[in-house]
């Protein structure tokens, strides 16, 4: 009031004075959770919106406002008119009292808490109100009715036919043609791949009003209150058409649950979103709906009809193109010494990784950057890789042990058949394709325990440098009906989103079992045999997955496991011959101060029909017996290597070796 009077003596001076009338305000001042603002003349393009509101939040708050006025406003120099009204939805008073004996006790025992209403009063706009820091500044004028996350410069790789499918679908709509195709896209795939980065890029390449908004913004614990916030989001996007809407995590608006499951406000607040979908077709509103989640069979199928969500758009794991592609979005923005080679490389080696891991990857390497104080380069990226791993790898991450192919003696045929099945369709898939070869499914080692069957795998692992997922037999089992089937197919839908990768089966005869028993605990083992069959070899195709696995009994495995297409190919792991116990006799020494009178040749012919772990452990057992011996010993000699001997002797019976041969036979005679 004083800044009134002021302005009025300033106008007045020089003239005759004038009485002035004070009189005490007694009304009801009101603080509405939201206002409406719009600004004369309408603000620029390039304008600082959430800065422009943030100061003229400022210079509102504590003031009591009239609605539907206009106050001036001073931005750094720039008068703008802004005019402030408020929702309509503001009711003219929120107390209990005023409306108690109106009120019906059955209209308000529900389920639901219920915001008190008054019978037979009319819904008023308050006259005053007060501007708080909890009050929400909504702008109504011009193209820049925007959410606060702005759209502006917002640069989206790997996924460019997806675009082009979004902008041929908007388009449509937004055009002056009464025909319409789609209503509505529903934008699937996993956590962090870019759905929602790409429903802003669309908005910032279409120039258009937006909204977005999430299902956790839009409920309410009051009665009706979350069905009325919608309809009123729906409104509003029909008052500033053409609009696009992003419902972002369309699974947390009305989670897919059947018969009693579903809460009466989870029906209800399905029941509006699909009459405010519906009336978008019937009355031909300039509104494209763009849905995005992550799981994508929570979302009801009553919304995945045509009508509603016409078309669904899978955003799938970035392949090596779309990796690099997102890479050099980042690249661009920073100092960096890395040659278009290099790029390649990183993103060649960042298996299964989405957008949000290549971004974190990018984070990283700038750290380790600063750390060294030089400008970003290669090997930047490779400390960053050791630290960053594919986000859906989290919950199954497996340390691979250091474990290379010279770790493991011989065994030279076998490992060329597992970098032929493995290693080559990943590192030169070129030649592949002009050969028209399709790379092996699943590889099987079997053979007698102590063999290294696991220690191939786990230098397989770390050679490749794949995803690597490892699975023991008997860990997948449980004891509720269908929790064994899920874990297989959570499985492999994980190994999937990270692909290429390696899904390693130990002991894969408990899983793999002949089929034919009876009792409960076979049918459950027929259940998780029948998924993985269909797994490894059904209609949903296994692509960049390899499944590698190892048995000591592959007399006990159904035989639908080993036909091609599922474990292409079946490698026998024999015992070790003398050239390769020479080369384990070697390994196992070099960290073993040995002294010249033992002859490795010599032990490499006595331990004729040793596996390969009863070898290591001679080298093993000579230590100890030199520690018995003498707790101060400095070498292992040759007596205490014919002392192990004694003590270790070969485990693996003949009757074992014979079932091998008959398997062998039949296997290649089939």
């Amino acid at each position: 009031m004083y800044a009134c009077l002021k302005k009025s003596k300033d106008n007045i001076e020089g003239s005759v004075p004038q009485e002035v009338s004070i009189l005490k305000f007694n009304g009801k001042v009101s603080t509405p959770p939201n206002i409406q603002v719009e600004f004369e003349p309408p603000l620029d393009a390039d304008s600082d919106i959430n800065a422009i509101l943030n100061k003229l939040k400022v210079f509102l708050m504590d003031k009591v406002i009239r609605t539907n006025t206009t106050v001036p406003f001073d931005y750094f120099g720039k008068l703008y008119d802004v005019n402030i009204t408020l929702d309509q939805n503001f009711s003219t008073d929120d107390s209990l009292s005023e409306g108690f004996g109106d009120m019906s006790l059955a209209d308000y025992i529900t389920s639901t808490p219920v915001k008190l209403k008054k019978q037979g009063r009319i819904k008023e706009i308050k006259s005053y109100f007060t501007v708080t820091s909890s009050t929400v500044l909504n702008l109504l004028n011009g193209e820049n009715d925007k959410d606060a996350l702005s759209s502006d410069n917002v640069k989206v790789g790997g996924f460019s036919k997806q675009m082009k499918i979004l902008l041929e679908t908007s388009s449509a709509i937004f055009s002056d043609s009464l025909g319409r195709g789609v209503n509505g896209i529903l934008l699937y795939g996993p956590p962090g791949v870019g759905k929602s980065i790409l429903a802003l890029s669309l908005c910032s390449k279409l120039k258009c009003t937006y909204r977005i908004i999430s299902g956790p913004e839009l409920y309410s614990k009051f009665y009706g209150e979350t069905e009325g916030k919608i309809r009123e989001l729906f409104s509003e996007c029909t008052r500033v058409a053409p609009c696009v809407l992003v419902l972002d995590d369309l699974d947390t608006f009305a989670p897919r649950k059947d018969g009693d499951m579903m809460g009466d406000q989870e029906r209800r607040v399905l029941s509006t979103l699909q009459t405010c979908l519906d009336r978008i077709k019937q009355n031909q509103s300039r509104i494209f709906v763009l849905a995005t989640t992550s799981k994508v069979d929570n979302v009801p199928s009553s919304l995945r009809r045509p009508g509603r969500l016409d078309l669904e758009l899978e955003l799938p794991v970035p392949d090596v193109q779309a990796r690099e592609e997102i890479l050099n979005l980042y690249l661009e923005t920073a100092k960096h010494l890395l040659a278009a080679s290099d790029i390649k490389l990183i993103a060649r080696d960042t298996h299964g990784f989405v957008g949000a891991d290549v971004s974190n990857l990018f984070s990283t390497s700038l750290l380790v950057a600063q750390k060294y104080d030089h400008e970003l380069q290669l090997t930047d990226f490779e400390e960053a890789r050791i630290q960053v791993k594919p986000s859906a790898m989290r919950e199954v991450q497996v340390e691979v042990p250091s474990v290379t192919w010279q770790d493991i003696g011989g065994l030279q045929d076998l490992k060329l058949k597992l970098k032929q099945a493995v290693e080559w369709p990943i590192k030169h898939p070129e030649v592949f394709i002009r050969m028209g070869i399709k790379p092996p499914r699943g590889v099987l080692m079997y053979g007698p325990p102590g063999c290294s069957k696991t220690m191939i795998a786990k230098a397989l692992a770390n050679e490749s440098g794949l995803n690597f997922l490892s699975i023991k037999g008997p860990e997948l089992f449980s004891k509720w009906v269908g929790e064994s089937e899920k874990a297989v197919r959570d499985l492999f839908r994980r190994a999937r989103s990270v692909a290429p990768s390696i899904i390693f089966f130990d002991e894969i005869d408990a899983l793999g079992a002949s089929r034919g028993g009876s009792g409960g605990s076979s049918q459950v083992s027929e259940r998780v045999l029948a998924q993985l069959l269909t797994e490894m070899d059904g209609v949903v195709s296994l692509a960049n997955v390899t499944v590698v696995a190892a048995t000591n009994r592959p007399d006990m495995m159904d035989r639908a496991l080993l036909r091609p297409g599922r474990l292409d190919r079946v490698v026998y792991v024999p015992l070790p011959d003398i050239a390769t116990r020479r080369q384990v006799l070697k390994i196992h020494t070099k960290n073993i101060p040995v002294d010249d009178s033992v002859d490795l040749d010599a032990f490499a012919e006595a331990t004729d029909g040793y596996s390969g772990a009863e070898v290591a452990a001679i080298c093993n057992e000579a230590a100890l017996a030199a520690l018995e011996e003498e707790t101060e010993a400095e070498t292992v000699s040759g007596k205490h290597f014919i002392k192990a001997l004694e003590s270790v002797k070969p485990r693996i019976k003949q009757e074992l070796i014979d079932i091998y041969t008959e398997f062998q036979n039949k296997h290649d005679k089939s």
